[in-house]
Protein backbone atom coordinates (compact mmCIF):
# COMPACT_ATOMS: atom_id res chain seq x y z
CA UNK A 1 0.00 0.00 0.00
CA UNK A 2 2.73 2.34 1.00
CA UNK A 3 3.98 1.66 -2.78
CA UNK A 4 1.05 2.92 -4.36
CA UNK A 5 0.59 6.06 -2.49
CA UNK A 6 4.03 7.13 -3.38
CA UNK A 7 3.75 6.09 -6.57
CA UNK A 8 0.41 8.24 -6.76
CA UNK A 9 2.51 10.95 -5.02
CA UNK A 10 5.47 11.16 -7.23
CA UNK A 11 3.23 10.88 -10.25
CA UNK A 12 1.68 14.51 -8.54
CA UNK A 13 4.50 15.90 -8.04
CA UNK A 14 6.30 15.72 -11.54
CA UNK A 15 2.85 17.22 -12.99
CA UNK A 16 2.83 19.70 -9.92
CA UNK A 17 6.95 20.50 -10.71
CA UNK A 18 6.56 20.95 -14.32
CA UNK A 19 4.36 24.96 -13.38
CA UNK A 20 6.74 25.29 -10.50
CA UNK A 21 10.57 25.70 -9.32
CA UNK A 22 11.88 22.83 -7.85
CA UNK A 23 12.67 23.66 -4.01
CA UNK A 24 16.55 24.17 -3.48
CA UNK A 25 18.22 22.38 -0.15
CA UNK A 26 19.43 26.36 0.20
CA UNK A 27 16.17 27.55 0.77
CA UNK A 28 15.27 25.01 3.80
CA UNK A 29 15.48 26.05 7.31
CA UNK A 30 15.26 24.11 10.29
CA UNK A 31 11.75 24.79 11.60
CA UNK A 32 10.29 25.64 8.09
CA UNK A 33 6.66 24.16 7.92
CA UNK A 34 6.09 21.54 4.70
CA UNK A 35 3.26 19.51 3.39
CA UNK A 36 4.15 16.24 3.91
CA UNK A 37 2.65 13.73 1.74
CA UNK A 38 1.52 11.17 4.15
CA UNK A 39 1.74 12.69 7.11
CA UNK A 40 0.22 16.13 6.29
CA UNK A 41 2.02 19.82 7.50
CA UNK A 42 5.18 19.17 9.66
CA UNK A 43 8.07 21.21 10.79
CA UNK A 44 11.50 20.34 9.06
CA UNK A 45 13.37 19.03 11.86
CA UNK A 46 17.39 18.47 10.05
CA UNK A 47 18.68 18.56 6.60
CA UNK A 48 20.51 16.01 5.33
CA UNK A 49 22.91 15.12 2.52
CA UNK A 50 23.43 12.01 0.45
CA UNK A 51 22.26 9.36 3.22
CA UNK A 52 20.10 5.81 3.21
CA UNK A 53 19.80 6.23 -0.29
CA UNK A 54 19.04 9.55 -0.58
CA UNK A 55 20.71 11.34 -3.70
CA UNK A 56 21.15 14.97 -2.46
CA UNK A 57 19.34 16.62 0.35
CA UNK A 58 16.26 15.19 1.96
CA UNK A 59 14.19 16.39 5.65
CA UNK A 60 13.78 14.90 8.35
CA UNK A 61 10.61 14.84 10.34
CA UNK A 62 9.48 13.63 13.68
CA UNK A 63 12.58 12.90 15.33
CA UNK A 64 14.09 11.02 12.55
CA UNK A 65 11.11 8.64 11.89
CA UNK A 66 10.05 10.61 8.68
CA UNK A 67 12.66 11.81 5.53
CA UNK A 68 11.51 13.44 2.77
CA UNK A 69 13.81 13.97 -0.55
CA UNK A 70 13.90 18.13 -0.90
CA UNK A 71 12.41 17.88 -4.56
CA UNK A 72 9.14 16.05 -2.70
CA UNK A 73 8.67 18.94 -0.67
CA UNK A 74 5.38 19.97 -1.05
CA UNK A 75 5.33 24.05 -0.23
CA UNK A 76 2.44 25.65 1.32
CA UNK A 77 1.09 28.27 -0.26
CA UNK A 78 0.21 31.43 1.76
CA UNK A 79 -3.53 32.40 2.46
CA UNK A 80 -5.26 35.64 4.37
CA UNK A 81 -5.43 32.36 6.73
CA UNK A 82 -2.23 31.62 6.96
CA UNK A 83 -1.35 35.26 7.94
CA UNK A 84 -3.63 35.62 10.71
CA UNK A 85 -2.59 32.49 12.03
CA UNK A 86 1.02 33.73 12.15
CA UNK A 87 -0.74 36.76 14.00
CA UNK A 88 -0.43 39.31 11.58
CA UNK A 89 -3.08 42.09 11.33
CA UNK A 90 -4.72 44.40 8.61
CA UNK A 91 -4.28 48.00 9.96
CA UNK A 92 -7.80 50.05 8.55
CA UNK A 93 -8.01 47.85 5.65
CA UNK A 94 -4.92 48.15 4.77
CA UNK A 95 -2.74 45.21 3.96
CA UNK A 96 -1.25 43.19 7.13
CA UNK A 97 1.35 44.62 9.07
CA UNK A 98 4.45 42.43 8.93
CA UNK A 99 7.21 44.21 10.92
CA UNK A 100 7.73 47.60 9.62
CA UNK A 101 6.36 46.79 6.31
CA UNK A 102 3.42 45.25 4.80
CA UNK A 103 2.16 42.02 3.08
CA UNK A 104 0.22 42.78 0.21
CA UNK A 105 -1.47 40.65 -2.18
CA UNK A 106 -1.54 41.85 -6.08
CA UNK A 107 -3.50 39.65 -8.50
CA UNK A 108 -3.19 36.42 -5.81
CA UNK A 109 0.34 36.68 -5.44
CA UNK A 110 1.75 37.85 -1.67
CA UNK A 111 4.31 40.62 -1.78
CA UNK A 112 6.34 42.38 1.20
CA UNK A 113 6.93 45.86 0.90
CA UNK A 114 8.56 48.10 2.71
CA UNK A 115 9.98 51.29 0.75
CA UNK A 116 11.36 50.19 -2.20
CA UNK A 117 11.41 46.72 -1.91
CA UNK A 118 9.19 44.40 -3.33
CA UNK A 119 9.64 40.72 -2.17
CA UNK A 120 7.20 37.84 -3.14
CA UNK A 121 6.22 35.80 -0.54
CA UNK A 122 3.89 32.83 -1.70
CA UNK A 123 4.89 29.99 0.21
CA UNK A 124 5.16 30.09 3.99
CA UNK A 125 8.49 28.68 4.20
CA UNK A 126 9.59 31.91 2.40
CA UNK A 127 7.50 34.22 4.76
CA UNK A 128 9.32 32.12 7.67
CA UNK A 129 12.72 32.73 5.93
CA UNK A 130 11.98 36.09 5.44
CA UNK A 131 11.41 37.27 9.28
CA UNK A 132 14.73 35.29 10.20
CA UNK A 133 16.38 37.14 7.94
CA UNK A 134 14.76 40.36 9.27
CA UNK A 135 14.88 39.80 12.85
CA UNK A 136 17.27 36.94 14.05
CA UNK A 137 13.71 35.09 15.30
CA UNK A 138 11.45 32.70 14.31
CA UNK A 139 7.88 33.20 13.10
CA UNK A 140 5.89 31.36 14.83
CA UNK A 141 2.15 30.29 14.66
CA UNK A 142 0.25 32.27 17.23
CA UNK A 143 -1.85 29.04 19.07
CA UNK A 144 2.12 28.17 19.64
CA UNK A 145 3.63 30.91 21.65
Amino acid sequence: MHSIRFLVFYNFNIFRLKSQSMLDAKDLRIGNLFNHFEDGILPIEEIKKDSDGFQGYYAVFRNGSTKCHVSYLIPIELTEEWLLRFGLTKNNGYPYKFLDGFIKIRNGEYFFKYHTLDIKVNYIHTLQNLYFALTNKELTLKDEK
